[in-house]
């Protein structure tokens, strides 16, 4: 006869889960907390406790998102507060390594104009400053255009509007793009190092 080991109820109806991250086992009578991964609840889909859901979406993460917002490709049968949970920290990640354009994408996709207002500004503040800092400087960079890969090389006494847009293909970059682009060439992302100064032209 089934027995719960967690709360001992026991019973020919007793249903046992097992969590996909710890293996622990419980009924649904005493796992307040467990969260379907899946909406066909195979019993093999289920986590036993919010700290094991993380531990699973971290297991996930780098690659449940496949396609564009809103589309999903083998994630297609997770709820959709999971969804979301991905999606947040997906744009925590990408905010927190410099990249606000991408994280912006994610906040209007789920209409969060406080967030996008605050990035914004965010960009507009930096933006700024790191021109300024480029300008004061005395050597050269190199900007990777986002469309076509381009290596376009300028120099701090170059004027902004010059090189705000891609030499090869024309592409203007938004503001959050040419933050990004400035700091990753200037080694200024975290985790990114310094790149060796290139002589000047």
């Amino acid at each position: 006869m089934p027995q719960c080991p967690t709360c001992g109820n026991k019973g020919f109806r007793v249903v046992l889960y097992y969590c996909r991250v710890c293996n622990k086992a419980g009924c649904p009578n005493c796992m307040q907390t467990w969260k379907f991964l899946y909406t066909d609840l195979r019993p093999n889909e289920v986590v036993c406790s919010p700290q094991c859901l993380w531990r699973w979406i971290e297991g996930v993460f780098p690659s449940y998102r496949q396609s564009g917002l809103g589309e999903f490709s083998w994630a297609s049968g997770l709820q959709t507060d999971i969804i979301n949970m991905l999606d947040m920290k997906l744009a925590k990640t990408a905010e927190r390594e410099g990249n606000y354009s991408e994280a912006i994408r994610i906040y209007q996709f789920y209409y969060m104009d406080d967030e996008v207002q605050r990035l914004n500004e965010m960009i507009s503040r930096e933006k700024d400053e790191i021109v300024k800092r480029f300008k004061q400087s005395n050597t050269w960079i190199t900007l990777v255009c986002p469309r076509c890969g381009a290596l376009n090389r300028v120099g701090p006494e170059m004027r902004e509007d010059t090189f705000r847009s891609c030499f090869s293909c024309g592409m203007e970059y938004t503001d959050g793009v040419f933050l990004y682009m400035m700091k990753k060439a200037m080694g200024l992302l975290p985790g990114s190092a310094t790149p060796p100064p290139l002589p000047k032209e």
